[in-house]
């Protein structure tokens, strides 16, 4: 192999290198607004599970 073909192997590395990179970057972002939606739905839940305000803790006397 002469200079030439070295430097198209390294070019053609990098280019697959950075196009995985930002493939892996796209998708991490994905499951991370992914998994914050869930949080925020489960907070959610459970505030609507929770009673409202001082009087729901009062037992009937």
């Amino acid at each position: 192999m002469d200079r030439w073909d070295i430097l198209i192997i390294a070019g053609a590395g990098y280019v697959a290198v950075m196009t995985l990179v930002r493939l892996m970057v796209a998708r991490r972002n994905q499951l991370v607004d992914q998994v914050r939606q869930q949080v925020e739905q489960q907070r959610g839940q459970q505030t609507a599970k929770k009673p409202n305000g001082e009087d729901a803790d009062r037992g009937a006397a």
